[in-house]
């Protein structure tokens, strides 16, 4: 009957609807400028964010709330919106559901161990966000529990290791899928590169193009020229 079509399409809508919010995310996250209006910054400037005034607060939001974490929250949504395209169906939806907080806790809390506590490099709030910074600070204090306490890059890699265990199952990708997603990163890195080379040979043929002329055409006068060009004082 009707009914298995309509619920296959609903299902293909659906997907397609987290797939389109995933990639906006990512470029959402990727034109985030730390000079555009936000909660923490006001200008009368334009936002450069290429969703406008709406992307630059929600970039910020997110890269305030979670730092470089955020990324992990698009790849999750676009994985999960190419699954339910593909495949009709996220299996064991709630378990996934529930692991991908702890997923985005524990990578915001590996990143905040990278550049320091207090760095800034990234987002106002740090590479790890404010709940990163919170949560690594936490574990700092207990981690001197253990003699004179853990290194930096220790807790980053265990907590990163950690997130890495959350996030597969997260994914809820099966190994014929992963080949798809490989492909299409190699993709996204060769039209990158292209683009990239595309941009430097451009500004390369700019900058060996020959001036068109008259533009230094009084530069270039030699000084015999000159001299017929300077009026003599009156005797």
């Amino acid at each position: 009957g009707a009914g298995p079509f309509i619920r296959l399409r609903l299902i293909e809508t659906l997907g397609a609807v987290l797939l389109a919010g995933g990639l906006g995310l990512f470029l959402t996250l990727a034109t985030f400028n730390r000079g555009d209006p936000s909660f923490n910054v006001a200008t009368p400037q334009t936002p450069k964010n290429i969703f406008g005034l709406q992307g630059a607060y929600v970039a910020d939001v997110m890269l305030q709330s979670l730092g470089l974490a955020a990324w992990l929250l698009a790849f999750v949504v676009t994985v999960w919106g190419m699954r339910l395209m593909r495949r009709h169906s996220v299996p064991r939806f709630a378990l996934r559901l529930t692991l991908l907080p702890l997923t985005l806790l524990l990578a915001a809390t590996a990143l905040s161990f990278i550049g320091g506590a207090n760095s800034t490099a990234i987002t106002h709030a740090g590479p790890g966000g404010v709940t990163g910074r919170e949560l690594g600070d936490l574990v700092r204090s207990y981690s001197f529990v253990v003699g004179n306490g853990l290194s930096a890059g220790l807790l980053a890699l265990g907590f990163g290791a950690a997130s890495l265990l959350c996030l597969v199952p997260t994914l809820a990708m099966q190994r014929d899928d992963w080949p798809l997603i490989v492909r299409l990163l190699f993709r996204f890195v060769a039209l990158l590169i292209a683009g990239i080379g595309g941009i430097a040979r451009f500004f390369w043929r700019v900058a060996r193009r020959a001036p068109p002329p008259g533009v230094l055409g009084p530069l270039e006068l030699l000084p015999a020229d000159l001299a017929g060009t300077v009026d003599t004082p009156p005797v």
